[in-house]
């Protein structure tokens, strides 16, 4: 009877290899929302998949910041895309610049990150900010729109069961008593609206006490 040998297998697995980044030349103004918008693609390069990445833009000129970023410093901003890429995947996002000064030159550099930890999404919110109105937009974007105390910090959540919610990665300050924010995919959520039967919105203050209800509101 051959004798058995017990031994130890090693094996090692590769680092992800770095997200590849498209960054499209051209920055266009839209005159609608007066937002400078920078599209970017993002695919996973790696092997397997990643639990998402982050963005970080910096070569800002002085005033100009991502008004959809997660992050935004005096000359540097960053976006949270914690979400799940798979191998070979892409996602595409649209950064919005605000520039106090029309006709600005904006260069900027923008360079990607992994995040090998995906995010714990909550799925149980306290009571928060109702959302008063959810209206489709002709472009599949959803806006909302609900009631604000100037200068408050305010986090969105989304969900398409109204159960698991994610928290969107571009948090708000309230520049006066309403205001409206626009889904239309990454950054500010994973996937656009317009792909999902259904979605769910709730608001949360993180910045000061107060606040009714939360309301979730689906896609009309």
């Amino acid at each position: 009877m051959p004798e058995r040998i017990d031994a130890d297998a090693t094996f090692t697995i590769p680092a992800h290899a770095a997200p590849r980044l498209e960054v499209a030349d051209s920055i266009l103004l839209n005159r609608q929302t007066g937002l400078y918008e920078h599209t970017i693609t993002v695919m996973n390069a790696a092997a397997r998949e990643i639990a998402g990445f982050d963005l970080t833009i910096t070569g800002l000129p002085e005033g100009v910041c991502v008004n959809n970023a997660s992050d935004c410093t005096v000359d540097t901003a960053t976006v949270h895309h914690h979400q799940v890429l798979a191998a070979g995947a892409s996602t595409t996002l649209v950064l919005e610049y605000y520039a106090p000064v029309r006709g600005t030159v904006l260069a900027p550099q923008v360079t990607a990150s992994l995040v090998t930890e995906p995010d714990t999404d909550p799925s149980a919110l306290p009571d928060g900010v109702a959302v008063d109105r959810c209206i489709a937009q002709a472009d599949g974007s959803l806006l909302i729109e609900f009631t604000t105390t100037p200068g408050t910090l305010y986090d969105i959540y989304y969900s398409e069961d109204g159960e698991t919610w994610k928290r969107s990665p571009t948090r708000i300050r309230a520049a006066g008593n309403r205001v409206q924010w626009i889904d239309r995919g990454p950054p500010r959520t994973d996937t656009a609206p317009s792909g999902e039967p259904c979605r769910f919105y709730q608001v949360q203050a993180i910045s000061s006490s107060g606040g009714g209800a939360p309301e979730a509101t689906n896609q009309p």
